[in-house]
């Protein structure tokens, strides 16, 4: 049987002589675990996998044999946290469930699950799982931009708003979800008997995430 396979994969590798770059991999067992029946062999047999890939863009050969789809699985959940610009209070009581309720939206349709958004006049949390295809980075870059936006629409008076140029951005236990669902919708409780940089330097201090102070609030 490994002949059967080292002769086929001959086959295949002459297709050079057309432009195809072929990548050519054996394993006896696909990702799923699940045996490949080959050559004619029981199931209980070895089974080969050949997977030849053309490295080239301009073929539209799938020079690929009993291949399974390869996953890629992920489900971060990050506590994120930031601020407004100077952290000046421009998130008023009216105005801050219509922005936590666009923001989630943002977030979802950036494919990740916001369970919470929260806050008060000067600062945001969000609970998200973030997906596997974007960064924390852009996550955060693409809420606060369209975000901005949002609430510069809302009233002349939010014309020159802006959030803070940083961020916080904290990895938490899938167990400790509804701790931080709950911390989050108690923000105004929070902060009657404490400032947001009080609250961030506890965060940080909490996660063990070293920063310095003098950059911390840009």
């Amino acid at each position: 049987m490994a002949a059967d396979f080292i002769r086929h994969a001959s086959s295949l590798q002459s297709t050079r002589a057309t432009g195809c770059f072929l990548f050519l991999a054996y394993s006896r067992r696909v990702p799923t675990g699940r045996l490949i029946k080959a050559r004619g062999e029981s199931p209980g047999a070895d089974a080969f996998r050949l997977v030849a890939s053309c490295k080239d863009a301009s073929c539209g050969e799938r020079h690929m044999l009993d291949a399974d789809m390869p996953q890629s699985l992920a489900s971060p959940l990050i506590h994120i946290v930031f601020s407004t610009k100077h952290r000046e209070k421009w998130l008023d009581d009216d105005l801050r469930p219509s922005l936590f309720a666009y923001m989630a939206t943002v977030g979802r349709d950036l494919g990740c699950e916001v369970f919470r958004v929260g806050g008060v006049s000067d600062h945001v949390h969000l609970a998200v799982d973030l997906s596997r295809t974007i960064t924390i980075a852009d996550f955060v870059k693409k809420v606060k931009q369209t975000s901005n936006v949002w609430l510069k629409q809302q009233s002349r008076s939010h014309a020159s708003f802006e959030w803070q140029a940083g961020y916080g951005a904290f990895s938490v236990g899938r167990s400790q979800l509804s701790k931080l669902t709950d911390y989050i919708e108690r923000q105004e409780e929070h902060h009657r008997r404490l400032s947001f940089k009080e609250e961030y330097l506890a965060l940080l201090a909490k996660y063990g995430v070293t920063g310095d102070e003098r950059y911390l609030w840009d």
